[in-house]
Formats: structure tokens, sequence, C-alpha cells
């Protein structure tokens, strides 16, 4: 279980102290407490996002990117989403296509969304057809929350 399905409506900066708190005293607490760390940001990162402040969003998914990206499956998709925002959309694009051609590899649900979600935005950053399709596939998958919560359709 993430920060972001443990409490999904509470003040993010008293979580982030008394999780650090508590993870330092544990076997392997430094990784989880830079794991929890980069959570905040992304969250961070998605508030800013939603609203309309691409920039700071851009600061805070930077400080994560690279660093716990295999932690996350959905964070090359959501940073291809905060390129559209930046409205670098030959850039998203190509993020897009690199999120959708990691995730075909795999089958579970949340994988699967993600290569819907990417095939969903490629159409409309290129073809604008039939893309509706491809969002009504994914919202009927069963996935986390999270991936939801930061790849919205």
């Amino acid at each position: 279980m993430d920060i972001f399905t443990r409490w999904p409506n509470i003040d993010y900066r008293w979580v982030l102290a008394e999780l650090i708190t508590a993870t330092v005293q544990r076997k392997n607490g430094v990784r989880q407490m830079l794991k929890i760390i980069s959570d905040y940001r992304l969250l961070k990162s998605l508030k800013h996002l939603e609203k309309n402040d691409a920039s700071q969003s851009r600061q805070y998914l930077d400080k994560v990117l690279g660093v716990h990206d295999e932690e996350y499956d959905f964070i090359v998709a959501f940073d291809a989403m905060v390129m559209g925002f930046e409205s670098r959309y030959d850039d998203a694009l190509r993020r897009f296509k690199e999120a959708r051609i990691f995730r075909e590899e795999y089958s579970d649900p949340d994988s699967k969304y993600i290569v819907l979600f990417c095939q969903y935005w490629e159409c409309t950053l290129v073809e604008g057809g039939n893309c509706e399709r491809f969002k009504d596939q994914a919202l009927s998958l069963d996935t986390g929350k999270s991936v939801r919560m930061f790849l919205k359709l």
C-alpha cells in the first residue's frame, strides 16, 4: 500500500513527517524514506497539474524521474501528460509511445490501463479519430487507485 491509497484526504506534510520518523528506525529505512519523499513529490506534481501549473508540476516530477522509476508503473505516461500540459506535444507523443511499448509486455490490469491511456492520447494528438474506444476500454479495467489517480481519463 502506498501513501496515495493509505491516506487519500489528509495533509501530506504531516504524513511525510510521521513516516520519515517511523521508517528511519526500520531496516532499509533510508530507502523507504526516499520512496516516501518521492511519493510526496509526485503528489505535489499532480496537484499542481490539476491547478494548470505545469511548470511547478514539472519541478516536482523532475525530482522523481530517474530515481524511482521502477517503483511507479505510471511515471513515464505521467511525464508525457505533463509534457502535453507544457505544450510540448511532439515530446509528449514520443513519451506516450515509450510508455506504451514498455507496458505492452505486461498483462496486469494496471499495465493494460497504462497502454490504453497512452493509446488514447497518441490517438488524440495524432489522428483525432475514434479515440474514445481506448478510453472506454481503460475505464472498464479494475486497476489500482494510484494509476487512476495520476492517469485520469
